[in-house]
C-alpha cells in the first residue's frame, strides 16, 4: 500500500514489525525517488 501512495505522491511512513520487510519496501521507494518521512521497525519480544 505504500507504494501505491507513493505513486500518487505522498509523503510515507513506514512502520512494520518485520526489519527485513520493512527495508525491502523502503528500498522499492528509494527507486521510485519516494519522500519516506520516517522508517521505523519496533523491537518487539
Amino acid at each position: 500500500m505504500a507504494i501505491e501512495f507513493a505513486k500518487l505522491g505522498s509523503k510515507v511512513v513506514l512502520w512494520d514489525i518485520n526489519e527485513k520487510s520493512n527495508l525491502e519496501t523502503k528500498q522499492m521507494l528509494d527507486e521510485l525517488k519516494a519522500e519516506i518521512q520516517f522508517n521505523y521497525s519496533p523491537s518487539v519480544g
